[in-house]
């Protein structure tokens, strides 16, 4: 959802938050560039930045196929330069709106990025951690879980959760096409 802040607002957003000093962009891999307007917008200029890069672990899997290891190999290579690729486009567009101040720090999750946000947010400490609805699907959430959920549950500090500008994922609503009210009426 777009944020309805005013000019006025945005321009003293850093008196706004007084109690604000230490803010973490958590950022896990299921961000679009939606997101990363909104969050700019949300940062006040007086405190000091922290981007976490959460890295997404890979998908488990056994086999004991030597094949089938080779194949999974070469997926998750691709999968992770995509990722990253994709990660780096959006801290550059990020970094320009952060004070000058801000610095990137990246975690290695092994099983949990909600866990290694809501834990380098406390380690810190920070006063405020930003991070992003998890807009998966129901199922792929209900399987995995929320990231965003479990930073909320886990972080001793405040968490805002902000989620991602709704014209960004007109391609993702798309992708699906909903039948017409006359075919589900059983007409042509």
């Amino acid at each position: 959802m777009p944020s309805t802040m005013s000019h006025e607002t945005t321009a003293d957003r850093s008196s706004a938050h007084p109690a604000t000093r230490k803010v973490l962009i958590a950022m896990y891999g299921q961000e679009n560039p939606g997101w990363v307007r909104e969050v700019a917008r949300a940062v006040p200029r007086s405190s000091a930045v922290r981007v976490l890069l959460a890295d997404q672990p890979a998908p488990a899997f056994t086999s004991l196929l030597p094949a089938a290891r080779r194949r999974l190999g070469a997926a998750v290579v691709a999968w992770r330069r995509e990722a990253e690729a994709r990660r780096q486009t959006l801290v550059d567009m990020l970094m320009p709106a952060l004070p000058a101040s801000a610095e990137i720090v990246r975690v290695q999750s092994t099983a949990d990025p909600g866990r290694a946000i809501a834990d380098a947010a406390n380690a810190w400490p920070a006063d405020l951690v930003l991070v992003g609805h998890d807009d998966r699907g129901r199922l792929e959430r209900a399987l995995a879980g929320s990231v965003h959920e479990r930073v909320v549950r886990r972080a001793r500090c405040s968490v805002l959760v902000i989620a991602a500008d709704p014209l960004a994922n007109v391609a993702r609503i798309g992708r699906f096409p909903l039948p017409s009210r006359a075919a589900m009426r059983g007409g042509a």
